[in-house]
C-alpha cells in the first residue's frame, strides 16, 4: 500500500511540475503581439524608439528627439500607405477575379471564404 502512495505522489508531483513548467514557459515565450493586442504604427514606433535607445545608449534628450523623428516617419509612411491602398485593393481584386476564372463553382465558394478571411486579416493590419 505504501508503494502505491509513493508512486502516486511522485506521479502527481511530476504532472504538477510539467503543468507549471508549461504554463510558465508559455507566459515567457509567447509573442508580444498576443499579449498586447494588435499593433498599429504608433506602437511599432514606440518599440523602435526603445530598441534604438538601448542599442545606441541614448540619453533622455536624444531619446525624445529620436522618438519624434520616428513618429513623424511612421505617420508619413502610414499616410503614404493609405494613399496607395486603393491601388493595392484593385490589384488584389483583379488577381482574385483571375483566379476565379480558373475554378469550378465549389472552388469559387471556397475562394470567397478565403478571400473574406484575407480581407479581415488585412483590415486588422491596416491601422
Amino acid at each position: 500500500m505504501n508503494v502505491w502512495k509513493l508512486v502516486s505522489g511522485v506521479a502527481l508531483l511530476l504532472l504538477a511540475g510539467i503543468l507549471f513548467g508549461s504554463v510558465g514557459t508559455w507566459l515567457l515565450v509567447k509573442p508580444a503581439h498576443h499579449m498586447h493586442g494588435p499593433k498599429d504604427f504608433r506602437n511599432r514606433t514606440m518599440e523602435a524608439t526603445e530598441r534604438l535607445s538601448k542599442s545606441l545608449d541614448l540619453n533622455a534628450e536624444q531619446k525624445i528627439a529620436v522618438g519624434r523623428i520616428l513618429e513623424q516617419m511612421s505617420q508619413k509612411l502610414h499616410e503614404h500607405f493609405l494613399k496607395g491602398k486603393p491601388e493595392v485593393d484593385r490589384i488584389i481584386d483583379g488577381s482574385f477575379s483571375e483566379i476565379k476564372n480558373e475554378l469550378n463553382d465549389a472552388q469559387k465558394k471556397k475562394l470567397d471564404t478565403v478571400r473574406e478571411q484575407f480581407r479581415k486579416h488585412r483590415r486588422g493590419h491596416a491601422r
